[in-house]
């Protein structure tokens, strides 16, 4: 039954599934639409944001410590229920048929994928219930709805148009069409050769081919950018184009190094305005009368956006073309990946004597309390997604109904943080058949991954990380095959310099790397100079060279095992930053804005944001970890190809851009003693830090001294007191921790990934998949 004054409106869409990052713009057009309700609770361990300075958890002006105020909770007018297509045609006529069924749905919003769309609006017509289409763009959709639908989008054809005109704009008159072998990219390809004349010759392509001609490649993001990648393997030089199921953040990181010579058909302004416009206007519709329904809705639905509509919903007034444009790939933007201004970090200090890089025991200073802040594990501190239960029970799970008996569990895993470890210990999880949920990447918010320098190789000085780097090199970057392709690997060979009383540790591990297959050599002073005359030695014994070392790019290895968790069944957790895990009845209990679900085991992967999660009272051998903050900065080149190098005489570390944002040029940071920070970052850097930067590092490489700097970027890591936490709590075998890799841990990701994922299916009673 509908709660008493509020309207249910089903959201439709891809929330798992290789088309995931679409149904990112759904999640982000219900959180756009209403307010958030503010959540009443005892156990979270957040400051509300009006807490004074200091102020304990939970402290506010006129509450007493350990309770949030209490704050009358009012419910929006609308509950939005999410239900997952997994982009597939016949899975949205399955869910069309269902929701058909209900009497009490006031309206529907979403089908992306248009072929489903095309089978659920004649029941959603016979049922009388109003259809709100986004982002559909099959020609002749709305045939026969009988007006019972509202379509923000022109269709196909127009976008066909604009591809064609791009091409013509460029002087070129020949265009080469292929497809990824899926029904839409077949379609879409069938459609653009029958277009008529307009002085461009389209010629149909069955395969991968090489050539200059300008290709267009018709198909799913997915299956698009593999298809390009085939083509430009076998030899296409030419310009590449795309249709709008591209023009999505994620296709750039798919599409490889190809992206900066790609087109991409887009909805003019981008497709994620058209999904907040639709959601407001059927969002304020239902604000003003929640009892509004059936054609009275669509006609005030109408009235509360700037677009107009034919009688049969269609969008009014574009024209041929109209409403389409063509971008470069390059520019699109990661969905859920916001830019928020960040306050620049506090001016640093002189580094005190590290070894290795990193702080050793002695030089760690005593623990400052710090104020505990809000995990960051979603993306939206109160999302506004509503619930379709009763409140105080758990919400749903898009698509998935969850369990509220004391004696079950909703999941077998919930996975805390969406990083490059969290995502790729879910994908593991989800591959070895276990019901787990991950939670939403936070637009803007504090990720080690996010502000990481990525750098990968398999030398490390400590044994136990070294351990690791050499599995991670085994599993994924020794491996040249299409994931480490979309994880942005470089290869670019890895430096690491040595002081004299590195050497024994270093002869030790060149021949634990040699023993597993991992080509690297013990350089000494002379073949150091030689090789890299750009390095100053002073301070040197020698260095490790590996050849096959290189860096990567975090965020987009942590988007290749977010799409692989996905597709493997996994779901995100709603509500957005997980405000406690604690111990329940059956399980452990995971705690958001919106409820509370129950798994058999929990892994904790939210790096910074780790140790307001932990258990009360428990205390990591060693100590609490620690937060700290890290900068690095952008600088012209050397003029000449460097490798990546990290200085374990200085602490200093570097490594060539050799692409994109800063390409050509040498991103290089150096230690800052700036402890028990609040987990945060941002992409930029005041010039006082990029002036401590260059002072610390241009002893090492001279010419930088006077290079130009091009940017820079700051963020936190977690250290642990001896090493990472990576395993299952003592006390609480429920509980895996995966964090705390004291700023070298991007390299380790995919072992640290196994071993916290072997942890959790041990718990289960699983193995993880071979």
């Amino acid at each position: 039954m509908a709660e008493q004054g509020r309207a249910r409106v089903a959201v439709v869409g891809p929330f798992s599934g290789p088309r995931a990052a679409w149904g990112e713009l759904l999640r982000e057009g219900v959180a756009g639409a209403l307010a958030p309700p503010v959540a009443s609770s005892t156990d979270s361990p957040l400051a509300p944001p009006d807490a004074p300075p200091g102020a304990p958890p939970g402290a506010s002006p006129g509450t007493s410590p350990g309770a949030l105020p209490d704050i009358p909770s009012v419910a929006p007018p609308v509950t939005w229920e999410f239900h997952d297509d997994r982009g597939d045609a016949a899975v949205a006529r399955e869910v069309g048929l269902r929701l058909a069924r209900d009497p009490e749905l006031a309206a529907v919003i979403g089908h992306f994928n248009s072929l489903g769309a095309h089978h659920a609006l004649p029941g959603y017509r016979d049922a009388r219930l109003p259809a709100v289409l986004p982002l559909s763009t099959r020609p002749g959709l709305l045939d026969g709805s009988d007006g019972w639908a509202l379509r923000w989008c022109p269709d196909d054809l127009g976008q066909l148009v604009a591809l064609r005109a791009a091409v013509l704009a460029t002087g070129r008159t020949v265009l080469d069409v292929t497809d990824d072998g899926s029904d839409y990219g077949r379609r879409l390809a069938d459609t653009v050769t029958g277009l008529p004349d307009d002085g461009l010759a389209v010629v149909r392509t069955p395969g991968p081919s090489a050539g200059s001609i300008a290709l267009l490649v018709c198909g799913t993001h997915v299956g698009a950018a593999r298809t390009a990648r085939q083509a430009v393997a076998a030899g296409r030089t030419g310009p590449l184009l795309f249709p709008d199921d591209c023009a999505i953040g994620e296709f750039a990181e798919l599409l490889g190094p190809a992206a900066g010579r790609a087109l991409v058909a887009r909805l003019a302004g981008g497709p994620a305005a058209l999904v907040q416009d639709s959601f407001r206007a059927l969002g304020a519709a239902l604000a003003d009368r929640p009892d509004v329904r059936g054609r009275e809705l669509l006609a005030a639905v109408r009235d509360r956006t700037a677009r107009r509509f034919t009688p049969g919903g269609e969008p009014d007034g574009l024209g041929p073309g109209g409403g389409w444009e063509t971008v470069p790939v390059a520019v699109l933007t990661p969905a859920g990946t916001g830019h928020h201004a960040t306050p620049a970090a506090p001016a640093p200090a002189e580094p005190a004597p590290t070894t290795g890089g990193h702080p050793t025991a002695a030089a760690v200073p005593a623990p400052v309390p710090a104020e505990p802040t809000p995990v960051p594990a979603g993306r939206h501190a109160a999302p506004a997604v509503g619930s379709s239960v009763a409140p105080g029970t758990a919400p749903p799970l898009y698509g998935r109904t969850l369990s509220t008996h004391p004696g079950t569990c909703d999941l077998d895993a919930v996975v805390v943080g969406c990083g490059a470890v969290g995502a790729a210990v879910a994908a593991l999880l989800a591959e070895a058949g276990a019901a787990v949920a991950t939670t939403e990447p936070e637009a803007g918010g504090p990720s080690a991954t996010r502000y990481s320098g990525g750098l990968v190789r398999a030398y490390e000085p400590d044994a136990e990380a070294r351990a690791l780097a050499v599995r991670s090199h085994q599993l994924l970057w020794g491996a040249a095959d299409d994931e480490r392709q979309a994880a942005g690997f470089r290869r670019t060979g890895s430096l690491v310099l040595l002081g004299p009383d590195d050497l024994p540790e270093a002869a030790a591990g060149v021949a634990e790397l040699g023993e597993a297959g991992i080509p690297a050599q013990l350089l000494d002073l002379d073949r150091l100079r030689s090789l890299h005359p750009e390095i100053d030695p002073a301070g040197l014994a020698g260095a490790v060279w590996e050849p096959g070392g290189g860096y990567a790019d975090p965020r987009a290895f942590a988007a290749v095992k977010r799409r692989a968790a996905l597709a493997h069944g996994a779901v995100v957790l709603p509500g957005g930053a997980v405000r406690a895990v604690v111990a329940g009845p059956s399980g452990v209990v995971v705690r958001t804005a919106t409820g509370a679900v129950t798994a058999a085991v929990v892994v904790l992967a939210a790096g910074a944001g780790t140790p307001a999660l932990l258990p009360a009272g428990y205390v990591p051998p060693g100590g609490p970890p620690r937060t700290k903050t890290i900068r690095y900065a952008f600088f012209g080149g050397a003029g000449h190809p460097v490798p990546t190098v990290s200085d374990l005489v200085t602490g200093a570390w570097g490594r060539p851009q050799v692409d994109g944002a800063f390409g050509g040029g040498f991103l290089t940071g150096r230690p800052v003693q700036e402890w028990d920070v609040r987990p945060g970052g941002a992409d930029r850097l005041a010039e006082r830090d990029i002036a401590y930067i260059r002072k610390g590092v241009r002893g090492r490489w001279p010419w930088l001294a006077t290079a130009p700097a091009l940017g820079g970027r700051w963020g936190v890591d977690l250290y642990g007191a001896h090493g990472p936490l990576l395993g299952p709590l003592p006390g609480a075998p429920r509980l895996v921790a995966a964090a705390g890799w004291s700023g070298a841990g991007f390299k380790t990701a995919p072992a640290a990934a196994e071993r916290a994922a072997h942890a959790a299916l041990s718990v289960l009673g699983r193995r993880v998949p071979v």
